[in-house]
């Protein structure tokens, strides 16, 4: 039950963190066109390619920063390593359906499909494993040390 709520926190905190990034990025820089049809995938297409190349590469770090705080909250959760790996896959598919769907330029698209892998070892390694009570080694352990 750990493991699947701590996956669901990790999204949850991953998508809050993306929305926060993004919203304090476009305080600085400027949103899409309002006449743009957000409706429809081409109106998207559409108002993608219309932004700026820094709007369009703080799409792409919002969610690999959001990632990286969801594979953070993960592993913390579980303590495994595959919590904070499944973050970032989950990351890297959604990187990877905006790579195949919207118009961005070659670099952008390599930057956002390491960017989501760099957070999951990040996080993997900032947060340390839960060792479980089962695990742990004491010097009583029942091996006779004259055998």
């Amino acid at each position: 039950m750990r493991g699947f709520l701590g996956i669901v926190a990790g999204l949850v905190a991953a998508i809050a963190a993306a929305m926060l990034i993004a919203f304090i990025g476009g305080l600085v820089i400027p949103p899409a066109p309002v006449s743009v049809d957000m409706s429809s995938v081409d109106g998207i297409r559409d108002a993608y390619s219309s932004l700026g190349t820094n709007a369009q590469l703080l799409g792409v770090v919002s969610w690999a920063g959001g990632g990286l705080v969801g594979a953070l909250v993960a592993k913390h959760i579980i303590g495994r390593p595959w919590a904070a790996w499944t973050i970032a896959a989950l990351t890297e598919a959604y990187m990877l359906v905006n790579v195949l769907m919207l118009p961005m330029p070659g670099w952008m698209q390599a930057v956002a499909l390491i960017l989501p892998l760099i957070a999951g070892f990040l996080a993997n390694h900032l947060i340390k494993n839960r060792v479980d009570d089962d695990e742990v080694v004491s010097e009583g352990n029942g091996i006779d040390a004259e055998a």
